[in-house]
């Protein structure tokens, strides 16, 4: 009797212990679900807020440049036309005309000194890309 009251007992127990051990398991599945969902949603922000940060620096080159860009309307006057043509044409040599002059003055200044040296070559560099870097970076990327 008391043999059969056990085994009933244990029958009871050990369903129950299995019940309370796949519910343990879930919960601490579940845990990790919602650690990973939070991680997830996380790096998702962090993405959105690098798009909007990216975007609106596109948005803001583009109305830089639409700003920037000389727009040449014919007046009727040859005298003003000619002066808008000019001025058009002086703004688009801005930065080879710069660049050309530094760079003529530097190498001067270098053969002045008596020599061209490894870091002369990478200042030169730099100038060259600071002016047209930008340009060739929208090019290649397709931005703008």
């Amino acid at each position: 009797m008391i043999l059969g009251a056990l085994l009933g007992l244990a029958g009871y127990i050990i369903p129950e212990l299995i019940k309370l051990y796949k519910d343990k398991q879930d919960k601490k599945h579940e845990l990790e679900m919602l650690k990973l969902q939070l991680e997830k949603e996380k790096v998702i922000t962090e993405l959105r807020v690098q798009e909007a940060i990216i975007t609106s620096q596109i948005e803001l080159d583009k109305e830089v440049y639409r700003f920037a860009r000389p727009e040449i309307q014919p007046t009727g006057f040859r005298l003003a036309d000619t002066l808008q043509a000019i001025g058009f044409f002086l703004n688009t040599i801005v930065r080879p005309l710069i660049t050309g002059l530094a760079v003529a003055i530097w190498l001067g200044y270098r053969m002045k000194m008596g020599g061209w040296s490894p870091v002369d070559t990478e200042i030169v560099w730099c100038i060259v890309t600071f002016w047209f870097g930008g340009r060739a970076f929208m090019r290649t990327f397709r931005r703008g």
